[in-house]
């Protein structure tokens, strides 16, 4: 069976191959997240929703004060996430409230072209946050949204794979994209500077690098799915440690492991659902 291994499944794989079997081999996802991933995954949807209107309406631009206020109704709406931290959910909408009005011009210059499309690049499938292009030079970034504490410094994203990646590939498939380009949010209560955007471009040796270690960690990841879920889990040992472990969503199935207690199934049926991780053969990805 070809399957096909994503960014994140690798990075899940090289953070802790136990961790990786749970999510992947087993197929669970914590029924409720943490502060953090909750953020992330609501922003997410409130970007997508804000930007996805964009695409729709082509060159004809629709009312600012329309979107903003469809965007911001997925938070209200949202089934996929935990919505009784009311706390959180304020702060983030006041963010996403700056944010729009932050960069409300922006659209005279950038044309949005895809909101989390699909790609695929041989056997690895990929979906930007979000792919742009300027009006006028016709320059193509790819975007990643962040909700972060503080911002990345250059030298921090210098090492960072998946946007390389991401460039990387599209360009493999015929798409002229210029570089990338991280959309950082800052939810830090008492941060003066809330929003920064880092444009970066990558050399063609880090594409090259990034891309090649896809596919070596891709094809050991493989190697694993080929053989018995017993065989997996036998192999996929632990990275413990106390950063790597102690905000890990698998932390109480994986101590149970260790321990041999009884109750897993219950533990299973208590805390965890199917994931929804994963990608299907027929990624069709095409930009405006």
């Amino acid at each position: 069976m070809a399957w096909l291994i994503s960014q994140s499944e690798v990075d899940a794989f090289l953070s802790c191959r136990r961790k990786h079997y749970y999510g992947y081999g087993e197929k669970l996802q914590p029924k409720r997240h943490g502060e953090g991933l909750t953020r992330g995954l609501l922003g997410h949807e409130v970007l997508a929703a804000y930007y996805a209107q964009f695409v729709a309406a082509g060159k004809a631009l629709p009312s600012q004060v329309q979107v903003v206020n469809s965007a911001l109704e997925v938070i209200n709406r949202n089934a996929t996430v935990d919505l009784s931290n009311i706390e959180l959910l304020l702060q983030l909408r006041s963010l996403l409230e700056q944010y729009f009005h932050f960069y409300e011009d922006e659209f005279s210059q950038w044309e949005i072209l895809a909101v989390e499309k699909e790609f695929r690049y041989g056997d690895f499938p990929f979906k930007p946050d979000l792919i742009k292009r300027h009006r006028q030079n016709g320059q193509v970034y790819v975007v990643d949204h962040k909700f972060l504490y503080n911002f990345y410094n250059p030298s921090m994203v210098d090492i960072m794979p998946q946007l390389p990646k991401y460039v990387g590939a599209l360009r493999e498939i015929g798409f002229p994209v210029t570089g990338a380009e991280y959309n950082m949010l800052r939810h830090r209560l008492n941060a003066k500077e809330k929003f920064k955007r880092l444009r970066v471009e990558f050399t063609d040796r880090k594409i090259e690098t990034f891309l090649t270690e896809q596919q070596i960690i891709a094809e050991k990841i493989r190697e694993l799915k080929d053989g018995s879920l017993e065989e997996w889990k036998e192999k996929s040992v632990r990275t413990a440690s106390s950063f790597n472990c102690q905000h890990c969503s698998f932390l109480s199935l994986c101590t149970t492991d260790i321990n041999g207690y009884a109750g897993r199934d219950l533990l299973v049926r208590s805390m965890y659902e199917p994931n929804t991780y994963g990608y299907t053969d027929d990624i069709e990805g095409e930009l405006v």
